[in-house]
């Protein structure tokens, strides 16, 4: 794997919210590393700028894009750290973003400080796991790569009925 980063701004103390935001950041591009420490075909991006259907460019805070048993897997995260907790319309700010992007497979939110409950509520209706930063370790990121996921990927491939014929002994 190989961990793209942008992140890369000088201490200034009118800036200190953005600073904690990249630390914070930083700090979850770690776990995710090392969740998928042993998963060869994988890349992870940050601050990545994905074209949506549009063909604009929307920023993703994490991007993982891995394969698995010959199948790509994308998951985004996105990351909030704020003061407060995070409201419905971050939540739904970032599904609408997601909608755009061809190809996710797995949403997911994290906060520094939670989540209001309609944005709880949101969350589920819209499929986006939340989650706080304290809860954050290898183990949950590695949950997000599931059996129901890749149990999804080959659910929604149409089989043709075939015939097999051997020859010869």
């Amino acid at each position: 794997y190989r961990c793209v980063r942008s992140i890369s701004q000088p201490f200034s103390p009118t800036k200190r919210k953005k600073m904690s935001k990249g630390k914070n950041l930083e700090r979850i591009g770690r776990i995710v590393q090392e969740a998928f420490r042993s998963f060869p075909k994988t890349v992870i991006h940050s601050n990545y700028k994905i074209p949506n259907t549009s063909g604009r460019k929307r920023e993703i805070d994490i991007l993982i894009i891995s394969e698995i048993n010959g199948y790509e897997i994308k998951i985004a995260i996105e990351c909030k750290d704020y003061g407060r907790k995070v409201s419905v319309e971050k939540v739904e700010a970032f599904h609408g973003k997601c909608q755009r992007i061809k190809g996710l497979n797995k949403k997911a939110m994290i906060s520094s400080n939670g989540f209001q409950e309609d944005a709880v509520n949101a969350a589920n209706d819209f499929d986006i796991d939340i989650f706080e930063l304290k809860d954050i370790s290898s183990e949950v990121v590695l949950s997000w790569i599931d059996t129901r996921q890749i149990k999804q990927l080959y659910t929604t491939m149409k089989l043709e009925p075939s015939t097999i014929k051997i020859i010869g002994d």
